[in-house]
């Protein structure tokens, strides 16, 4: 997959509880990057999808409803958990994965990297309810699907960990 002229500003991980089921879906990665003056788009490594926004953090808030309705619809109307283990194991954006570890080292050498802030956020953002902010984005993000993915994540919403870098980078 070719990722030039794409300028990267952040990464980020989608953390989906599912506690009404008998499955649970791994963390999930993103990368963002810059598309214009007024767009962001942000792409899930896992299975591909891609979402837009007006700002890094919209972009990643509709990836995440976007990824909440898409392992939904393979679970319930696909061929379930195996087809999500399937496509997982193709491994087909290797780039962007490259892209998104060397921007986590970037922001390691800092001590400002997204693997260490995330374990300290968790366990406030389990505590914390359910925000108006996520349950908009979530409507926002996948009308058709947000009814079912509310109930089903109103318990322990996806929480969406987004990290920005100080310097845009372009794909090498």
């Amino acid at each position: 997959m070719v990722i030039e002229d794409r300028i990267f500003v952040g990464i980020g991980k989608i953390l989906i509880d599912t506690p009404a089921e008998d499955w649970n879906i791994p963390n999930l990665h993103f990368i963002v990057s810059k598309s214009g003056d007024k767009t962001y788009e942000a792409v899930n490594l896992e299975f591909g999808l891609v979402a837009v926004g007006e700002s890094g953090v919209d972009a990643a808030g509709d990836l995440a409803s976007l990824a909440c309705a898409y392992i939904l619809s393979v679970i319930h109307e696909g061929n379930g958990y195996k087809e999500l283990r399937d496509i997982v194991r193709k491994n087909f954006m290797a780039d962007y994965w490259a892209e998104y570890r060397g921007i986590e080292f970037d922001l390691a050498e800092t001590g400002d990297d997204l693997s260490h802030d995330i374990d300290k956020r968790i366990n406030k953002a389990i505590q914390e309810s359910f925000s108006d902010e996520l349950r908009k984005a979530l409507e926002r993000g996948a009308k058709q699907a947000a009814s079912e993915i509310i109930a089903m994540f109103s318990v322990r919403p996806p929480i969406v960990e987004y990290k920005e870098i100080q310097k845009e980078r372009a794909a090498a």
